[in-house]
């Protein structure tokens, strides 16, 4: 029969493999680093020791809980959305739409952002994207705030991992890697103001010109 020890060491080495060729360090890699790493070293004992059966069963359950996760991630983001519309002033209607926003914001992060060049391209193609659909939107519907409506739903865009890891090493005195996190949340605040900014120009532009048409 299998014992700890044989699941421990098993573990212990793939460890030492992930270790080498990537990293395990939650402060180097971030979190996934240290979740990846550890999920890694469970099925990778699971399969050594017990065998496919085990192994296809674990599969199984990783795959039910990606779902899940999934579906928490999803609600986080509506609720986040409505919530910081809420306490900037929106009322209900102005939270209900928030929140659908919000939600299109996680479809981006999964199914957009993989295929953007980078963390920057991403921010500016997403503020974009949700910026025009809340212009149209509160196009159609007047009574809409639509700044109360951005607030919320920009809060969901905001770097937040490149934030933390620059005041972690403001607060370690490691400089290099400071600036390094710093430019990196000062570029993604720049695309997240951009691609909102762009959006709110377009429809403007387009107010202005049914306007234009309308006086002459």
């Amino acid at each position: 029969y299998t014992t700890i020890n044989e699941l421990v060491e098993t573990a212990k080495e793939n460890g030492m493999v992930i270790a080498k060729r990537a990293s395990v360090s939650g402060a180097q890699g971030g979190c996934q680093a240290e979740c990846g790493s550890a999920a890694a070293n469970d099925s990778g004992s699971v399969d050594g020791n017990y065998g496919r059966d085990a192994s296809a069963g674990c599969g199984c359950l990783c795959h039910c809980l990606e779902k899940s996760v999934w579906t928490v991630l999803l609600l986080e983001n509506i609720l986040a959305a409505a919530s910081f519309c809420i306490f900037y002033g929106g009322n209900l209607w102005d939270c209900l739409i928030a929140g659908i926003v919000g939600a299109s914001i996680w479809l981006l992060e999964n199914y957009m952002a993989p295929i953007c060049l980078n963390q920057i391209a991403y921010q500016i193609t997403a503020s974009f994207i949700s910026g025009l659909l809340i212009c149209v939107i509160t196009k159609v519907f007047p009574v809409l705030h639509m700044d109360k409506i951005m607030i919320g739903d920009i809060m969901l865009l905001i770097p937040g991992s490149t934030l933390y890891y620059c005041m972690s090493a403001l607060a370690e005195g490691n400089m290099e890697q400071a600036g390094e996190y710093g430019s990196q949340t000062f570029l993604c605040a720049m695309g997240i103001a951009g691609g909102m900014a762009i959006a709110w120009c377009i429809c403007d532009l387009t107010r202005k010109w049914e306007k234009y048409r309308m006086q002459n």
